[in-house]
């Protein structure tokens, strides 16, 4: 067992990791919004951090009693007895209580310190035994100081765990959370019921004591019975009390806050079970004279257990460090835990992204817009740029012999021309408005596929992206972006585009690669001054020294490029059959080189398209759904997982002091 001191200092790491652990859990909630996955703060472990650890670790010493139970069990009434005073309302009709009381004592009668232990809770002063019934819809806390409780002492009446008002449970469970003692008032009708049962079994799980008490019980009459009504409430919540308390059917008695709490020691039977031990005072029902049976059943209870410690005193003599301990410890091991804490969450985290990444292809892929087969611009177009872009840099005798022969050359194919009945700048204008086409039916596609994606997304995203997904396709939204981006595509100048292209990636060219540069302009240079007429008309015409490189490509029209779109960036790759192999030299150089300039140009539409999804229809849906996808990899997933190892480490330092004859196991599997 580990010292006070040892304690203290782990407890004070416990608060610093889970101060850490709270922080990055709403830094990793921020992006899941796309995910069908419950946020944290709607989590009981979630409610665990915000209501108990990070409230009470490393306070100072108190212990939170809190009186619970279904609905017309009388807790008001238990209540009242444990401090002596008509303290909160009590009546015969069910479902009296709404707003949580607490009596503090005169040390704690502080708003401020109050106010940390109950957060979640708007503070009020308790006046009247009435004031916990208004209806008012803000969750409030009545709380009056009360000298009778000892130091360090927090009691509290709850609403009914069980009412038809479904607030009331919320109220309840913000207790329940706070609690570190739990008295549960049962009674016959009540010990089986679903909703009072799992509201204990969250309890025992998150190792709060319960300590049952049995109200409105007949006696000597129910004492076969109570033992198997506890004996169901154990096995259903988990619990393991080693005492209990019986409280008579005695209207009169409680009234007058008379009414006897007779405590019942438990042993476990030989077959498992519960069994009666008696009384603290060493009687039983069968020392009772039978002088007396005439006598009431409240009355033979209340002679025959005169002698044994009361319900207030029993409380007052709870080891309250260790309870304390065990009720922090339990929910430090509920947000470990691996079925219903932390872990299961982020695991459902994992499967969500993993989900939205097979539908938007991944983070090395496109995401929403995906655009496989870019046309490539004609090889003939991006020749004639390239030829003007080296005319302007030709030297003036260079200059002079390429206007020459290009005059000579337009001459020479006068004939073919007319026969044709087209020119080169005609052809050229053909080959682009035939590429516009091409484009135009890429960009009707991906509209196309860009829907089918999204109403994929919808199916596998959380509501807040289904409702965004239902306003982007609403009406006729598709129709109205369709139209714009023809309006947008028809005023496109590809020319100018193409003309933009060409100047960086020669910039970049003549930056990078000043070799091969170099070499394509001594190619150009030498075209013009050796060539004959006829060759240099072929030259002007795409081909020469230089065209022979690029020759073969002239057939290439039809090339594609994959493109890559994610996120507002992208990357192109042209079609692998027109990218030579060749070693970085001579004809492979180039023709390698000139099939990435057409990618570059690919890539710019592209990013055009992009764009004007992103403007006009996407928004930045792209970009939030790749960090969704992407969040497992994310520094706040990281960060969370790795403040959750931390805190499974500590639980280890915790000493575990056996209370009531119970030691809680720290096994492996229980800190699961």
């Amino acid at each position: 067992m580990s010292s006070a001191a040892d304690d203290r200092r782990a407890w004070t790491d416990c608060r610093s990791v889970v101060v850490a652990l709270h922080d990055e859990i709403l830094r990793l909630q921020n992006q899941i919004g796309l995910l069908p996955v419950s946020l944290a703060s709607a989590q009981e472990w979630f409610a665990l951090l915000t209501q108990k650890l990070i409230p009470q670790l490393g306070g100072s010493a108190f212990l939170v009693v809190a009186v619970a139970g279904g609905t017309n069990t009388g807790k008001s009434s238990v209540f009242n007895q444990l401090v002596g005073s008509r303290a909160s309302a009590a009546s015969p009709l069910a479902a009296g209580t709404r707003q949580p009381v607490c009596l503090v004592p005169g040390s704690m009668a502080d708003p401020q310190l109050l106010q940390g232990i109950f957060p979640e809770l708007e503070l009020r002063p308790w006046d009247a035994a009435e004031d916990a019934l208004s209806e008012a819809a803000a969750d409030q806390l009545y709380w009056r100081k009360c000298e009778q409780l000892p130091d360090g002492l927090l009691l509290l009446d709850t609403p009914d765990i069980d009412s038809d008002a479904r607030m009331n449970w919320a109220r309840a469970d913000v207790i329940r959370r706070a609690a570190d003692v739990l008295i549960a008032v049962l009674t016959q009708q009540k010990y089986n019921d679903a909703v009072v049962l799992e509201f204990f079994q969250r309890a025992a799980a998150e190792g709060r004591f319960i300590l049952p008490v049995f109200n409105q019980v007949l006696l000597p009459e129910d004492e076969p019975y109570w033992p198997v009504w506890l004996q169901t409430f154990c096995d259903r919540t988990g619990g393991s009390p080693q005492v209990a308390f019986l409280a008579p059917a005695d209207r009169r008695a409680a009234e007058s806050l008379q009414l006897p709490f007779h405590r019942r020691e438990i042993t476990a039977g030989t077959d498992g079970g519960v069994e009666n031990s008696g009384t603290v005072a060493g009687e039983t029902l069968d020392d009772v004279s039978a002088a007396d049976s005439d006598a009431t059943a409240t009355e033979l209870s209340t002679r025959a257990h005169a002698g044994a410690k009361s319900l207030r005193d029993y409380l007052c003599q709870l080891p309250a460090g260790e309870l304390r301990f065990r009720s922090l410890q339990g929910s430090v091991v509920a947000l470990v835990n691996q079925e219903t804490g932390i872990p299961a969450w982020l695991r459902q985290v994992e499967a969500a992204a993993g989900q939205l990444q097979r539908i938007t292809g991944g983070e090395s892929e496109s995401g929403l817009i995906r655009l496989d087969r870019w046309p490539s611009v004609p090889v003939a177009s991006v020749i004639d740029v390239l030829r003007e872009w080296w005319r302007e840099r030709q030297p003036a005798w260079a200059q002079a012999i390429n206007r020459f022969y290009g005059v000579a050359g337009d001459v020479l194919l006068q004939p073919f021309r007319k026969r044709n009945r087209v020119g080169h700048a005609e052809a050229l204008d053909d080959a682009l408005t035939r590429y516009r086409d091409q484009e135009w039916l890429l960009i009707l596609q991906t509209v196309e596929l860009t829907q089918d994606k999204l109403q994929q997304l919808a199916l596998a995203g959380s509501g807040k992206l289904q409702d965004r997904i239902s306003s982007l396709l609403a009406g006729d939204a598709v129709e109205q972006l369709i139209r714009r981006l023809q309006l947008d595509h028809r005023e496109c100048d590809l020319q100018r585009e193409l003309q933009a292209v060409v100047n960086s990636t020669m910039q970049k060219m003549e930056r990078d690669r000043p070799q091969v540069f170099a070499v394509l302009g001594r190619v150009n240079q030498v075209s013009a001054a050796v060539r004959p007429v006829t060759s240099a008309v072929m030259f002007s015409l795409g081909f020469g020294p230089a065209g022979d490189l690029l020759a073969p490509l002239a057939g290439q029209a039809v090339m594609h490029t994959a493109v890559d779109v994610l996120g507002g960036t992208a990357a192109a790759i042209a079609g692998e059959a027109a990218v030579t192999t060749a070693a970085e030299s001579g004809a492979g150089v180039l023709q390698n080189w000139f099939c990435q300039l057409q990618a570059e140009f690919s890539l710019r539409r592209a990013a055009w398209l992009v764009e004007r999804l992103q403007q006009s229809f996407l928004g930045d849906l792209p970009e939030q759904t790749r960090v969704a996808a992407g969040v497992v990899q994310s520094v706040e997933f990281r960060a969370v997982a790795e403040q959750l190892d931390q805190l499974r480490t500590l639980l280890p330092r915790f000493a575990v002091t056996p209370i009531d004859g119970q030691e809680r196991s720290d096994s492996e599997e229980d800190r699961r």
